[in-house]
């Protein structure tokens, strides 16, 4: 790649002077300003010539990467290094971007041996190390509050340790800067060196009651307080995750498909000892990146455990039921798996015994942190329609043109799959002709397929269908980060089942390391490409728009995990709501209502959401303005209610004649807004206006988008008939208690 070429050959370049001058210089010497100039200069020019969202950014914050005049200001009047750090955090951080941070090169740790993370808007105790804080000389509990460390509020730390380091939401933000309170990495958190060797923290225990501790922090790592005025002869660079064995022309597409919390990040450094006593990865949010869920304690009494019970699966998955639905629950920890044909097997095995014996499934993407191109893989086992996956502007620069053009020959010198031939050639002409007109970024491109619309669900080698077809949902929170943020994104844009939890991490990016400086020898991180979705979002607090990036996924159903209940409990209210809302979707779906002649869908104009908006029909789109939940009412008949609106279905005016206009109002209960459903063939029917007796109809049998959908006598025309097929399947469907023998067969 071409920033590790460049770091070999300024490194070969100067470690003749560095081991000149090593013996000459005292070792306690700080950079000089000259070189702390040259390095801020450095890593602003990183982020100026790579970073893909800078306008993104400054339509966003109004943080513009490229005014550094008081940065270097800042850094000129830095009293040493260590503050030199700080300023360089602070200005990546102000980017407010998962995948770009900045990192001093040092090792040093300082833990308090439990952790806190934000609970119902307060900061509580959510693990606590009983081998080094036992519980007599300890005696605070999981879900106690934390208050200060050291005389210090935690809003106040909170404050200031918000300075180093900034999300993609607001959320993810503060919840970061949290585990800061009590795990202190020294390349995020640079005076950590200054701690004492105990820290006094207060605690309030249930009830109100606060006390005070004196709690030892446990130190690792080697201290750095001084960097010096050379480099010394080593080097540390984020290394791009790579898959193990493959060539290396696949380098360029592993960059742009890197969609991943990086591994030094700090929510993924240290370690920890486990209940056993076992020497363990330390993991702040409790979960994260982690097969089993974090609320497994509070999975029904009957939950059956597939997946996960030994260590070479890559999922967890089980089935439990409730009210009479068999429901699968299926967790994909992130989109990284160490061996991707075990990972697929695995998948495609499960979905296969999932299809045959459950209702609905539940899809848990939550502390998922990221990975690759096996998020497209998982889609096309849940999604049993040609679908879109998601498109990418790539931040053009003439040395990443001639990345992709080296391995491209070298691709084709090697006869390498055409897949990446012409992925390759694909974003050469994208990234050439973005270069020629002078623009930053390219259009949108394809990262993990060949195209963005048209990607085809999972089948067998015979043609049959292996996705999964039944009614799911997608369980998502603030840390379902990069490949975590794409997918339920995805399954969303696709209107595959409703996303249940909170917004997303806001990661929407691929991302690459970099050496940020020659003397400081500290590393960055920055976002090469902007991931775009379907079609552009507006959610509360955003421009309208079509990226992930910190705007991410927002749940369809709110709810939070983030509670002291499910905290305390398990997360058994967590199980406990999102089990009721599989058993809804199951028994209760949204249908697409297709009209036989044309096979266009009954739609709501140009989605409106005011009282009287015309319903007509219109191609397909799976727009939620298209998709209809028929909630019983009385005696076999049914409310149909617009997703997009709430509203429902009505014979305006409740007028009797033919033809009379359909339109979206409020429910009010009249006759008029009832409807009854009689079959015809094949699973086609008749949706009857119970006020009049007469029937839905496409006026005139108009083949044309825009086509007004009226009530009319019935008279066997096709233009008449319906199919009505529930949303994230492929096959016609009847909603309950309906059932074809209810009725009389009214095809003649």
């Amino acid at each position: 790649m071409e920033h590790s070429t460049v770091l070999r050959t300024l490194f070969r370049a100067m470690v003749g002077v560095i081991v000149a001058t090593l013996v000459a210089l005292p070792a306690s010497a700080q950079l000089t300003v000259d070189q702390k100039i040259h390095d801020f200069e450095n890593t602003a020019a990183i982020y100026a010539k790579r970073y893909a969202p800078y306008e993104w950014k400054k339509e966003l914050f109004g943080f513009d990467l490229f005014e550094i005049g008081p940065w270097l200001d800042r850094v000129a009047q830095s009293r040493d290094d260590l503050e030199f750090f700080e300023i360089a955090l602070e200005y990546v951080a102000s980017l407010n971007d998962t995948h770009s941070s900045f990192a001093m090169p040092s090792s040093f740790l300082a833990d308090l041996s439990f952790t806190v993370d934000i609970y119902d808007g307060k900061v509580l105790v959510d693990s606590i190390n009983r081998t080094r804080l036992p519980v007599l000389q300890y005696p605070f509990q999981i879900g106690d509050q934390l208050i200060s460390v050291d005389g210090r509020s935690v809003v106040d730390l909170m404050t200031e340790f918000s300075r180093f380091l900034k999300r993609g939401s607001p959320v993810s933000s503060q919840r970061s800067v949290a585990d800061f309170l009590t795990f202190r990495p020294q390349s995020r958190i640079p005076r950590v060196i200054d701690l004492p060797d105990t820290a006094i923290v207060v605690i309030e225990q249930e009830g109100g009651a606060q006390q005070t501790f004196s709690i030892p922090w446990v130190k690792t790592g080697v201290p750095l307080r001084w960097i010096g005025p050379v480099p010394s002869p080593r080097v540390s660079l984020f290394a791009l995750a790579e898959d193990a064995g493959l060539p290396s022309y696949f380098e360029p597409w592993l960059e742009l498909t890197n969609f991943r919390l990086p591994d030094n990040d700090p929510l993924l450094s240290g370690y920890t000892v486990s209940p056993t006593g076992d020497t363990v990865s330390r993991r702040y949010v409790l979960g994260l990146g982690q097969r089993t869920p974090v609320f497994s304690a509070g999975l029904p009494a009957d939950f059956v455990q597939r997946l996960g019970r030994v260590a070479s699966d890559f999922h967890f998955s089980g089935t439990y039921e409730s009210d009479g639905v068999r429901i699968g629950y299926l967790r994909i920890p992130n989109f990284a798996p160490p061996n991707a044909t075990t990972a697929v097997t695995e998948l495609r095995n499960e979905i296969a015994y999932l299809q045959q014996n459950t209702d609905g499934l539940v899809v848990d993407v939550m502390r998922n942190t990221g990975g690759g191109c096996y998020m497209l893989t998982a889609a096309s086992y849940l999604i049993p329609y040609p679908f879109f996956f998601f498109g990418e502007e790539i931040r053009v620069t003439i040395a990443y043109i001639n990345s992709i053009q080296a391995a491209l020959e070298a691709a084709e010198r090697a006869g390498a799959p055409p897949f990446i031939i012409e992925v390759y050639r694909e974003i050469l002409r994208q990234l050439e002709a973005a270069y020629r007109e002078n623009r930053g970024r390219t259009g949108p491109i394809p990262a993990c397929s060949l195209q963005m619309f048209g990607n085809q669900p999972a089948r067998d080698t015979q043609g049959n269908l292996l996705a999964y077809t039944k009614p799911l949902i997608v369980l998502v929170d603030d840390f379902s980060i990069s490949a975590g943020d794409i997918f339920p994104t995805m399954l969303q844009d696709n209107q595959r089942g409703p996303l249940v939890g909170t917004r997303t991490n806001g990661a929407g990016g691929s991302v690459s390391g970099w050496p940020a400086g020659i003397y400081s020898e500290s590393t960055t991180s920055n976002t090469n490409s902007l991931v775009t979705r379907i079609a552009p979002v507006q959610v509360p607090g955003y421009p309208t728009t079509r990226y992930i990036e910190n705007v991410g996924a927002h749940a369809d159903i709110p709810l939070d995990y983030m509670t002291r209940e499910n905290l305390l409990n398990g997360g058994r209210p967590f199980v406990e709501a999102f089990t009721a809302l599989i058993v809804e979707q199951v028994r209760n779906p949204y249908y697409e209502i297709v009209s036989r002649h044309s096979e266009k869908c009954l739609d709501v104009y140009g989605a409106s959401t005011e009282d009287g908006a015309a319903v007509i029909q219109s191609s397909c789109s799976r727009g939620a303005n298209q998709q209809w939940r028929l909630e019983p009412v009385a005696n076999s008949a049914f409310r149909l209610v617009a997703r997009h609106s709430g509203k429902v279905l009505d014979v305006s005016g409740a007028v009797i004649d033919d033809p009379a206009p359909v339109i979206q109002v409020p429910w009010h209960g009249g006759e008029n807004q009832l409807w009854t459903l009689e079959p015809v063939s094949d699973g086609y029917l008749r949706i009857v206006a119970r006020h009049s007796g007469k029937v839905l109809d496409v006026a005139g049998a108009s083949l044309d988008d825009g086509a007004p959908v009226i009530q009319y006598t019935a008279h066997g025309g096709t233009n008449q008939q319906w199919l009505l097929r529930a949303i994230g399947s492929t096959a016609p469907s009847l909603p309950t208690p309906f059932t074809m023998t209810d009725a009389r067969d009214v095809s003649r």
